[in-house]
């Protein structure tokens, strides 16, 4: 199971990192979800629409609307052309927004291969982060929108 937090009804996690001039992780989990019984919707590639990519998971999840879902990541760095082979990083270009339309929705970013989540309790932060979102405008805090 998840470690609990206060909940909203859907969560992101800070395995993604929102891009615009600077990078920054704006946001944490909002849900308490078990994992056994959540659909599971992956991301396959960067484009920013179509079969696979993350706009269109949110359309297919957002069509059946599980009772709990996890979107999780599996884009193939090593092939993928928004992929930088070397360093495993994914950036995923989305169109003005991508909204998250279903309750009990989990976008986990450390499925992605490679990354992790920090594991230190001091101030040094160990995450390896592997996707990243970057929204068409300045303001990356309206890519990913919980509605």
């Amino acid at each position: 199971m998840l470690a609990c937090r206060p909940t909203r009804g859907n969560s992101v996690s800070t395995g993604l990192r929102l891009r615009a001039s600077l990078v920054f992780a704006a946001f944490a989990a909002f849900a308490c979800l078990a994992a056994n019984a959540q659909t599971v919707f992956t991301v396959t590639n960067t484009q920013s629409s179509g079969a696979g990519s993350l706009a269109g998971v949110l359309i297919d999840q957002a069509a059946s609307c599980p009772s709990s879902s996890r979107i999780e990541f599996a884009i193939p760095a090593a092939t993928d052309p928004n992929c930088n082979a070397a360093t495993g990083i994914c950036k995923i270009q989305g169109p003005e927004v991508l909204r998250v339309r279903c309750s009990n929705t989990v976008v986990d970013g450390y499925t992605q291969p490679g990354a992790s989540a920090n594991t230190r309790t001091d101030m040094v932060n160990d995450a390896h982060i592997r996707i990243e979102l970057e929204g068409p405008g300045p303001d990356v805090t309206k890519t990913l929108q919980v509605v």
